[in-house]
């Protein structure tokens, strides 16, 4: 059936592919269909087709928030990459749900547009964004959505408004699953400003971060979010770094060595390859033990860091019935 009507529509697809080829940490099974409509009429089309037709399957854009489980072997996937048409009106963008956020706030702060000068290097879709309520530190994109074209998990579209998203801190209706679809669109606030100082922003928000993300490979950026260190491990660590301060050490240096005294204080030193060392929330997939180490890590986060919000989305066979799962769950 599902051949039938992709071959009828003329929609590309593709069989029995390896996610690990086309996942952002190189994780994952084998989905039976990956589909790859080529503009936002046939992503309507396909979706409309598979929710009227109760065939449950995944979204996704660039899987930059997404940690596939080797055990996980989709029966259909449909990628938005190919949706991504910005339109520039008089008062607001209106962006396809593939978009590169990357690619959409670079344009945006060369012809100062203001609200995007922090999201340059976010990865991940407009569409995910929305989802998520990603954020870069000023800038959030709930502050930037008037409105989105959405289709329903009823196979109905429609228009839904700012307010009818119930944006939170990295949250949103859709996120909680309180409203259930697919995004199509998403229409953004224009406002212009000085481009030169926006730019600037946007330069030295790219040092800043170059700093935290020089040694990074293979994250999911920020797994965790709100992050509270104890005030003794904390005291432990600065009185450890003004030490190392005191006689001239760089600052990587002493920053290695910061993680490295807090995993072998709380018993975790088995993670200090696979923990940045400038940020203890991102989790790096270095190698094929890294999948095993990651549950030591959800571990090591609700113990140490005292958080159980995860900010990246976990697919699994298992969901439910493994451990580690329910954990990183909360």
């Amino acid at each position: 059936m599902i051949d039938a009507y992709l071959k009828q529509m003329k929609i590309s697809y593709e069989l029995d592919v390896d996610l690990k080829r086309i996942t952002w940490i190189h994780r994952g099974g084998v989905v039976k269909y990956f589909v790859i409509p080529k503009d936002v009429y046939e992503l309507c089309s396909i979706c409309t087709f598979l929710y009227r037709n109760n065939i449950k399957f995944d979204l996704v854009g660039h899987t930059s928030n997404l940690y596939f489980l080797n055990d996980y072997n989709p029966y259909i996937i449909v990628a938005t990459k190919y949706c991504n048409t910005i339109e520039e009106k008089k008062e607001e963008l209106v962006c396809d749900c593939g978009v590169s956020v990357i690619r959409l706030a670079k344009q945006c702060v060369k012809k100062g547009i203001c609200g995007f000068e922090y999201l340059t290097l976010l990865p991940g879709t407009v569409g995910a964004a929305v989802y998520n309520n990603s954020s870069c530190k000023k800038n959030s994109i709930s502050s930037l959505v008037e409105k989105i074209d959405f289709l329903t998990d009823t196979g109905d579209r429609i228009i839904l408004s700012a307010d009818q998203l119930n944006f939170q801190y990295r949250t949103s209706s859709l996120k909680k699953e309180e409203i259930k679809g697919v995004i199509l669109k998403v229409y953004l606030k224009i406002k212009y400003g000085n481009a030169i100082e926006l730019i600037r922003i946007a330069e030295m928000n790219k040092k800043n971060r170059d700093l935290i993300f020089k040694k990074v490979t293979n994250s999911l950026g920020c797994t965790f979010d709100n992050p509270s260190l104890s005030l003794f491990y904390g005291f432990c660590l600065k009185i450890f770094e003004y030490s190392f301060r005191l006689v001239g050490v760089d600052q990587y240096t002493i920053d290695v060595r910061k993680r490295d005294l807090l995993l072998f204080m709380t018993g975790y030193s088995c993670l200090r390859t696979y923990i940045c060392a400038q940020s203890y929330i991102i989790f790096m997939w270095k190698d094929e033990a890294a999948d095993e180490k990651f549950p030591i890590y959800v571990e090591f986060a609700s113990k140490v860091l005292h958080t159980k919000k995860l900010e990246i989305q976990i697919k699994s066979d298992k969901y439910g019935k493994n451990k580690f799962i329910d954990n990183t769950l909360g």
